[in-house]
């Protein structure tokens, strides 16, 4: 996910698969 680097990690970890 190229957002990854810029999502705080709460966003990230809600995300799961995504990233």
């Amino acid at each position: 996910m190229l957002l990854e680097v810029k999502l705080p990690e709460f966003i990230r970890r809600a995300m799961g698969p995504e990233v």
